[in-house]
């Protein structure tokens, strides 16, 4: 009976012993944790990288200090216009320069806020056939401007209505 005893305890030991998951060990030391810090509405500071969030995934570099990275010398002031759409079309964006983050896609009798630093230009095409042609500036004194072409207007100084 004592055998019977030795044998089942020897065999649970040897079955728990294969039972039990091993420890993987790494060679190289661990990286250190990152820091994500959200700069504004549109930037994401991650590491030593500045992604810009918006219609473009923009990426600059700390190491870089340029104009638009926001990181190694004063960032430039960021400017807010709004797109009306006051019809039932839906305007798609065809063409843009600059900094700013044209929305894609603005559907009818909807709104988008759009953000720039510098000089940005756009050109939207609704299904109907229709179009107009945005631009965004900042003047000298460091004011923004805001103009448009084709079926549109100027309304409450920064918004462009799509008639």
């Amino acid at each position: 009976m004592h055998r019977t005893f030795q044998r089942a305890a020897v065999l649970l030991t040897a079955v728990g012993a294969a039972c039990f998951p091993g420890i993987a060990v790494a060679d190289a030391p661990a990286p250190p944790p990152s820091t994500v810090v959200v700069v504004g509405n549109n930037n994401q500071l991650a590491g030593q990288n500045v992604f810009n969030a918006g219609h473009d995934n923009t990426v600059g570099s700390i190491g870089a200090g340029g104009p638009g990275t926001g990181v190694g010398g004063t960032p430039a002031p960021t400017f807010t216009a709004v797109i009306q759409n006051d019809s039932r079309a839906t305007l798609t964006l065809t063409r843009h320069t600059g900094d700013a983050n044209f929305p894609g896609t603005i559907f009818g009798l909807l709104r988008d806020t759009v953000t720039f630093s510098e000089r940005s230009t756009a050109d939207y095409q609704s299904n109907d056939g229709r179009s107009m042609s945005i631009t965004l500036d900042v003047n000298s004194a460091g004011q923004e401007t805001v103009s448009c072409n084709g079926d549109c207007h100027i309304d409450q100084g920064n918004t462009i209505v799509f008639d």
